[in-house]
């Protein structure tokens, strides 16, 4: 007979459920940049041999690639907030004693996801008005669909970042935050 907790039979299914969503998530995010990247270079690959052998190309490609290094940009950036992998200077933490480094990290860290969450807001004002003067991306679709991953992107890194200083506070004295990643 199982006498488990009912509330730890809550928390274990939450918490099973909460490592698929951040298993498919991760899923997603690859596989959004490797789609992004291949096409990229096989769309870049053709115009070079097409405009140098055959005086042709694709119309649309140079619009594409210009699009598609926003998206990867952005979805890069997304993977190094959730790996917590970003480019950092890392000169304070080698002065601080180790006692300090935790807070520090979480001031930095809580800068970033301000940072973040103020930049998608501006950028969902720019979305809206590019929404707003229907402006155009390949003559025919709109190019706010292609833009919305700004604001999308930038609130994504937020909450990471958020969810990061958190753990910061929560973790125990001496413990990284990588043992705290479920």
């Amino acid at each position: 007979m199982n006498h488990e907790d009912p509330q730890s039979a809550v928390s274990g299914d939450s918490s099973h459920w909460l490592n698929r969503l951040d298993r498919a998530t991760v899923l997603a995010e690859n596989l959004l940049l490797l789609t992004l990247l291949g096409s990229m270079l096989g769309i870049a690959v053709w115009q070079i041999v097409a405009r140098n052998l055959f005086s042709t190309g694709f119309i649309w490609a140079d619009e594409y690639l210009r699009l598609a290094v926003l998206w990867i940009a952005l979805t890069g950036s997304m993977v190094a907030a959730r790996d917590h992998r970003h480019l950092r200077i890392d000169l304070l933490s080698r002065m601080l004693p180790p006692s300090l480094n935790r807070w520090a990290d979480f001031i930095a860290d809580t800068v970033t996801a301000i940072v973040c969450t103020v930049l998608a807001w501006y950028s969902l004002f720019f979305v809206l008005e590019s929404h707003e003067y229907e402006d155009l991306a390949f003559d025919a679709l709109p190019l706010w669909w292609f833009q919305s991953i700004l604001p999308v992107g930038f609130l994504l890194m937020g909450i990471r970042y958020a969810i990061w200083a958190i753990r910061r506070l929560t973790m125990k004295p001496g413990e990284s935050t990588t043992e705290s990643v479920a």
